[in-house]
């Protein structure tokens, strides 16, 4: 591009101009340029606190800034009751009951979640959630944490859908809910019924292929029966558990109605689910345990 162009593109510019001398382009007027607008965002490094400088961020609890939404994500146990009650409506009386903003509500046949900013929420109003629930209309509302595996399911179910909702509501992106608790992760060789399993997640395997092909409510054979009568040995209340045992089966969690998971059939018939995860963390001393 020649001179005479960049000259001629200037004199129709209601921004910039030429120098006197028509050598330099410069601001009208010859203003200084605007200091740049950088938001700040504490970091913990090994030495200290440091602060990092970048673009648009919005403010979090510490009233730093934060470009992502990090959800609180509370599971709802039960809502056969809650059948025809809508999210929305959900929303607007949990949020005028705990005088707050409620990001999020979902209210299905079976059960349902609500997401809260994890920076806006106090820990004294979610104490009250999980102690004490919610009172929707005379019907009671209670809620849990949930376990990471119910986050992960949460968010490959429904992250997509809530993401766009953040984004459109707050102007941010929306990160992954924290771990309530870290994990203690056993790592090792474990032997069970003489057999050598290389990994933790190998032996689990064995009891997830059992739900997958095991129909719910159907009578599981051996070598199944056996697995699973070894492996409840580990479980916390593993005498009341074994007590009058008959068979195994699968079925529908009781509280979270999309998850199988194991249960006893005892000789009078009736059923008592567990969780083989936790009979699993016992075994190898994991500080936790996922649900079923």
């Amino acid at each position: 591009m020649s001179k005479d162009t960049i000259k001629a593109a200037v004199k129709g510019s209601t921004e910039v101009e030429l120098n006197p001398e028509g050598t330099k382009i410069r601001r009208i007027g010859n203003k200084s340029l605007p200091e740049p607008k950088f938001k700040q965002k504490r970091l913990k490094t090994s030495s200290g606190v440091g602060v990092a400088v970048g673009g648009a961020l919005g403010p979090d609890q510490n009233g730093e800034e934060s470009e992502h939404f990090i959800p609180l994500v509370l599971f709802i146990k039960e809502t056969s009751h809650l059948e025809k009650v809508i999210g929305k409506e959900f929303e607007k009386k949990l949020g005028e009951e705990l005088k707050m903003d409620v990001p999020f509500a979902r209210i299905g046949k079976y059960d349902g979640n609500v997401v809260f900013d994890r920076s806006k929420i106090s820990k004294e109003t979610l104490t009250q959630l999980l102690e004490k629930g919610f009172n929707f209309e005379g019907q009671k509302v209670e809620f849990s944490l949930g376990s990471d595996k119910d986050r992960g399911d949460f968010l490959r179910n429904h992250g997509r859908h809530v993401g766009k909702i953040i984004q459109k509501k707050y102007g941010k992106i929306m990160g992954k809910p924290q771990k309530e608790q870290e994990k203690k992760k056993f790592k090792g060789k474990i032997v069970f019924q003489g057999v050598n399993y290389p990994t933790l997640d190998s032996l689990k395997a064995v009891f997830k292929a059992l739900i997958v092909k095991t129909k719910n409510n159907a009578i599981i054979e051996e070598p199944g029966k056996s697995q699973i009568m070894e492996l409840l040995k580990h479980h916390d209340k593993a005498d009341e558990k074994l007590k009058d045992v008959k068979d195994f089966t699968v079925g529908l969690h009781p509280e979270f109605k999309q998850t199988r998971c194991f249960f006893v059939i005892k000789e009078d018939g009736t059923k008592e689910d567990f969780s083989f995860h936790k009979c699993l963390a016992r075994l190898t001393g994991e500080k936790d345990a996922e649900e079923d």
